[in-house]
């Protein structure tokens, strides 16, 4: 249960979220496995995947890598909905291209500027404004840090 006290996904949404015994990152693996990927599909992705839970582990249980696992499985078994492939597959896409990645935290810089409202970006449009009615956003920076690095700053 020390995986609890660590994951930043968890301290934000609580137990109950978890709809199962079991809650937290552990409770992401093996509620899955014991429901099944369709009533459960949602928990594998309660993650941001940052590795605390595994760090915190005192039987070093690799929750992320399971997470991962389990999600892949979704994806095998069909249950990612298009347009979750869809993004995903941008996003590889976009990760693996530096143009690309570049013209797009560009792109992204110049589309959050409606959106930012007292330091944040809100509220955003869609799916995202289930995020943004209730969170934060930072903004993107003016610059990133390899423009800065360029520029000697």
């Amino acid at each position: 249960g020390s995986c609890l006290n660590v994951c930043p996904v968890y301290r934000q949404t609580g137990g109950h979220a978890y709809g199962s015994t079991y809650s937290g990152p552990i409770g992401a693996v093996i509620t899955p496995l014991l429901k099944g990927n369709k009533e459960a599909k949602d928990l594998p992705h309660a993650s941001s995947l940052c590795g605390a839970c595994w760090e915190t582990c005192p039987v070093g249980i690799p929750l992320h890598d399971l997470l991962l696992k389990l999600r892949n499985r979704q994806v095998e078994e069909g249950l990612a909905g298009r347009a979750q492939s869809l993004m995903f597959k941008g996003f590889e896409k976009t990760m693996k291209t530096p143009a690309l990645y570049k013209a797009a935290a560009k792109a992204g810089r110049v589309a959050q500027k409606p959106a930012v409202r007292d330091g944040s970006v809100r509220p955003l449009p869609g799916p995202m404004s289930a995020w943004t009615n209730t969170r934060e956003l930072p903004p993107l920076a003016e610059k990133s840090f390899r423009e800065l690095w360029k520029e000697g700053i």
